[in-house]
């Protein structure tokens, strides 16, 4: 009797597992929303958004004028304060003013001084608008700086990621520039869809990591909106 009780107990637990895996599959459930942004942010902001079920940041460390973010380390401790589950950074790199080795050194020395914990750091390839900053006329020579950057930040053991979109990297590195191919790509596609359905492989990456998927306002902060399955 006490088996035939436990037998009936233990069914519905069993269905709600199966649904659970059902919506998972169907991209209903189980999906994780978070987001990053480039001004300060306070511990507020953070529970705010962890409220409305976000539970991951990414917060920027490097900008593209090319210096350490003085807003850094106070985002990346709100975060975690505010509730969020990951916090990672990322590096908007400046290609003209300053090397790829030292602007690595100087970020990853900055994160270190002040006890950052993240946990990956995300190359930002994108439109440079900064003076003496943006990406050259040559495919071949920025392909090469952003493969100084990755050597520059696997020599410090950092735990890195591709941030860019199709059209970013075909417009400033080709789809023969394959130097990121081996890690984590966190693409970028405004069409407000949290799905991977529209992705298109470049460059080497089959799958992505992350999409950003829109933009906006939440809880008084300016953040992009992310997601992944």
């Amino acid at each position: 009797e006490g088996i035939e009780n436990a037998d009936f107990r233990i069914r519905p637990v069993l269905m709600k597992a199966a649904f659970l895996v059902l919506f998972c599959l169907l991209g209903i459930a189980c999906a994780t929303f978070g987001v990053d942004i480039s001004a300060p942010a306070e511990r507020q902001h953070f529970q705010c958004l962890r409220r409305h079920n976000y539970t991951f940041a990414i917060v920027r460390c490097y900008r593209s004028y090319g210096t350490p973010d003085p807003n850094c380390p106070q985002s990346v401790y709100h975060a975690w304060q505010g509730g969020m589950k990951h916090v990672d950074v990322y590096h908007f790199p400046c290609m003209g003013k300053i090397s790829a080795e030292q602007q690595i050194k100087d970020v990853v020395n900055y994160l270190e001084t002040y006890k950052v914990r993240y946990g990956k750091l995300w190359l930002d390839i994108e439109t440079n608008p900064s003076r003496h900053c943006g990406w050259s006329h040559s495919k071949r020579a920025n392909c090469e700086f952003l493969h100084r950057l990755i050597k520059a930040l696997e020599k410090y053991h950092v735990s890195l990621g591709i941030y860019s979109s199709r059209y970013m990297w075909d417009r400033y590195l080709g789809d023969s520039c394959r130097v990121g191919a081996k890690y984590d790509l966190w693409y970028a596609h405004y069409d407000k869809r949290p799905t991977f359905r529209d992705f298109r492989p470049f460059a080497g990456w089959e799958y992505p990591a992350i999409k950003q998927f829109g933009t906006g306002t939440k809880c008084g902060l300016g953040v992009d909106y992310n997601w992944y399955p």
